[in-house]
């Protein structure tokens, strides 16, 4: 959507510096049905209030792929990939595992290349190391009911800096 467009856009809307507005004649009309008088890019107004995002990250979705060795997670806003640290990343077998992170009903992941391959998604490749490690335990990843990710606050940020 527009929104994450924006945000995805560190040099736009991140600050009153680099906020402007610009609009044509068929972008709107007023109540008796007149165009708007055009502002030419050019001339484009600056925001005279500027309020930064400090909305937080969330993750909504996941899939993992264990013929690709992939997991995708779907956030509720845009993320910086190059913030990711997939050594945040923990697979669960419950949603309230009580489980250390180590033990050997939980995996930390030990790394993987992230890719964000749309505004709100990320694409971490698994190594194969952990890949292995997910396929030969039968208690982890195997069925929907035993497929949870926890994810620490330090895992990703916005591109405003705010943390999952």
């Amino acid at each position: 959507d527009d929104l994450n467009a924006i945000k995805a856009n560190t040099t736009l809307a991140t600050a009153q510096a680099n906020s402007f507005l610009s609009l044509a004649a068929i972008a709107g009309a007023d109540m008796v049905d007149l165009a708007l008088v055009p502002i030419a890019t050019s001339s484009a107004l600056q925001v005279t209030t500027f309020t930064a995002d400090r909305g937080v990250p969330t993750l909504e979705a996941f899939e993992m792929n264990l013929n690709a060795g992939t997991i995708t997670m779907t956030f509720s806003e845009t993320v910086d990939e190059l913030t990711f640290d997939v050594k945040d990343v923990v697979l669960l077998p419950a949603a309230d595992s009580t489980s250390p992170p180590q033990s050997t009903q939980t995996l930390t992941l030990t790394g993987g290349a992230v890719t964000r391959t749309a505004h709100t998604t990320v694409q971490i490749d698994l190594v194969l190391n952990d890949l292995n490690t997910v396929k030969a335990r039968s208690t982890l990843w195997s069925t929907l009911a035993n497929t949870y990710v926890s994810l620490a606050a330090s895992t990703v940020n916005d591109t405003n800096g705010n943390p999952v």
